[in-house]
């Protein structure tokens, strides 16, 4: 009698009990272990594990009484009696009539499925091998639970007609699906897809990726709380009903990459706060007639031509960009700014004057994004997609656009009479310094046009310091909007409270209205300059 005991299913020896029944020899080692446990892997192989094993298949498909063929405890060996090489095991041409359980298995030999039909489903469950294969199998359902230290395992051209399901799994190898009919939901929960390593310290380690291909997606997939320490590879797919990838972490060194993927219904890539989805560059080549979701992704990783694309779908609308993601490589800090609605509007104002000036002045890029609005804050911040600059270059350039656009406020001409002194200090041709101020004279022309914008918002707090409907302090904040760097900036909420009294008040505002050309060419900018210069 085998001693091997207390598996899930069966207090005794599962294959012994079997072929008592049946009045059949079951070989035991010296351990009193049958074929299936013994730990003597060339004893093993001498008294005909395969044979064996297609026999137990035989009888326990025949046994009415039998509801689950299970192999728990097994040792899958070959039949190959090197001792240096297992080989592989193959089990083809087989219908498996009932459950399959294997639990607590351990294929020693890559073992290969073919042809194979498993019509009741099958079940693993703390199993390790050295490579699984199913190809050209169908099945109705596969359930793989807490099987760590596992190598290859590979899916092809099979059909599944119910569930596919991984939890708390440790893939050491590949892991391929491919021209496979998914005709069910697919599950991958808190698996962990690791490089392939060899025990021989001089062969460097395996990034082989995860590879999904040629396949239809039924019912959908979703990834939860997986790990990729090596890449993703997607491709000629179709994604049919909610397909998800939520609080997976991707590889820091290997792409995630989609290709020619179709999505009818809702495809979701969900991270957190202290996990983003994306963290090396990666590829989304997408058909989308369904909507793709976005949340806490670091959108910043997807190639040039994925980004466009994603954009473009975004104003579409079958692309939904949420918070946390990170569309852009630069951007500032949050800015979170406490004022009433009812001003949010001349904040909102003042940062897109900045931004005009600051994208004319400079001839670079820059953007903003409105996070958060509500009836007492606005969350935003600033972004550039420029390239060759890092991201303190890109926070001096805003602290330095800051300090230039209140000093031209400031006095509108100093900026064209320091462009013509450089000139002329630096010896340039006549026709060098034509360009040149040709260029700066547009820029200028620019510049007043975020003089006049900023000289109407004035205009907008000056009529509501009259009526009591704004204060010093919410002026500060209006201004602070375009406010960077840590040290504390000369133009406070006082100094321009101040300058609008005097400045710009509803008796100013008539004279706007009177005499437009004379005060907007003169008059108007010698009260900035004059009072602002004090």
């Amino acid at each position: 009698m085998c001693c091997k005991k207390k598996f899930k299913f069966k207090e005794s020896c599962q294959f012994y009990d079997l072929y008592s029944k049946n009045s059949l020899d079951l070989p035991l080692d010296d351990n009193e272990l049958c074929v299936f446990h013994s730990n003597n892997i060339k004893w093993q192989k001498e008294h005909g594990f395969t044979k064996e094993l297609k026999k137990y298949i035989s009888i326990a498909n025949k046994d009415d009484s039998i509801e689950t063929i299970s192999f728990a405890g097994c040792n899958f060996v070959s039949k190959n009696y090197s001792p240096e090489i297992e080989g592989i095991l193959e089990i083809c041409n087989i219908k498996f009539l009932k459950f399959i359980e294997f639990s607590e298995v351990n294929f020693i030999a890559e073992t290969i499925f073919k042809n194979c039909s498993f019509s009741k489903g099958i079940y693993f469950s703390g199993t390790k091998s050295n490579g699984l294969s199913f190809i050209e199998n169908s099945f109705d359902s596969i359930q793989i639970d807490n099987c760590l230290n596992t190598k290859d395992i590979i899916f092809l051209r099979s059909i599944l007609n119910k569930e596919f399901s991984m939890l708390n799994c440790e893939i050491h190898g590949q892991f391929i699906i491919g021209e496979c009919e998914m005709l069910d939901h697919i599950s991958f929960r808190r698996v962990i897809y690791k490089v392939h390593t060899y025990s021989q310290e001089e062969l460097e380690p395996i990034y082989l990726p995860v590879h999904f291909y040629d396949i239809k997606f039924k019912k959908g997939f979703k990834f939860f709380e997986c790990k990729f320490e090596i890449g993703l590879n997607i491709e000629n797919c179709e994604f049919n009903s909610n397909c998800e990838f939520v609080d997976t972490l991707f590889s820091i060194h290997e792409p995630v990459k989609f290709e020619n993927i179709i999505v009818n219904d809702n495809l979701y890539f969900v991270g957190s706060e202290g996990n983003k989805l994306f963290n090396y560059i990666s590829s989304l080549d997408l058909k989308i007639n369904g909507k793709v979701y976005f949340e806490n992704v670091n959108l910043i990783y997807l190639d040039e031509k994925s980004f466009t694309s994603i954009k473009l779908f975004e104003k579409q609308q079958k692309v939904n960009i949420g918070k946390g993601c990170l569309k852009y490589k630069y951007r500032t800090h949050e800015k979170l700014l406490k004022i009433n609605n009812d001003l949010q509007n001349l904040v909102i104002e003042f940062i897109q004057t900045f931004v005009t000036f600051f994208i004319k002045h400079n001839g670079k890029n820059l953007g903003f994004e409105i996070l958060h609005k509500d009836s007492e804050k606005v969350i935003y911040y600033y972004f550039s997609d420029q390239q060759d600059i890092t991201q303190e270059e890109f926070e001096k350039q805003l602290e330095k656009t800051e300090i230039d656009l209140w000093s031209f406020i400031r006095n509108p001409e100093i900026l064209y009479n320091e462009n013509i002194l450089r000139s002329e200090k630096e010896g340039k041709s006549k026709d060098l310094k034509q360009v040149l101020n040709t260029k700066f004279i547009e820029k200028f022309i620019y510049a007043k046009d975020a003089l006049v914008n900023s000289m109407s918002l004035f205009f907008k707090i000056g009529a509501r310091i009259q009526h009591k409907k704004i204060t010093e302090d919410e002026i500060s904040k209006i201004i602070s909007s375009i406010h960077f760097g840590e040290s504390e900036s000369d133009i406070n909420g006082k100094v321009i409270y101040q300058i609008i009294i005097n400045n710009y008040n509803n008796q100013q505002l008539i004279g706007v209205n009177k005499n437009n050309i004379e005060i907007n060419g003169n008059n108007n900018i010698a009260i900035q300059k004059n009072s602002m210069s004090k």
